[in-house]
């Protein structure tokens, strides 16, 4: 049996980018305003925790793919809805 290919990692580094920005476009406001912390100071401990947030996220999923390809020998693209239920 062959092995799935994984996602490449310029892939998962552009899926991980465009998620946390949008996350910290969406949430930086309206956490300065209901903090009462300057933007500045906001925005840097948000990118802070939205790297660590991207690093977990990337290593959670590289390591869930790669099981779940040797075990069923499918790629993510291919994951039924009860897998993906168990993956979130």
């Amino acid at each position: 049996m062959t092995q799935p290919a994984l996602r490449s990692l310029s892939d998962r580094l552009r899926q991980i980018a465009l998620f946390e920005l949008g996350g910290l476009f969406l949430i930086t406001p309206p956490f300065t305003w209901l903090s009462g912390v300057p933007m500045e100071q906001s925005a840097g401990l948000l990118v802070m925790m939205a790297i660590i947030a991207a690093l977990w996220n990337g290593s959670y999923n590289t390591v869930f793919d790669w099981i779940e390809g040797r075990l069923t020998g499918r790629t993510a693209d291919r994951r039924p809805l009860r897998m993906r239920i168990l993956h979130a």
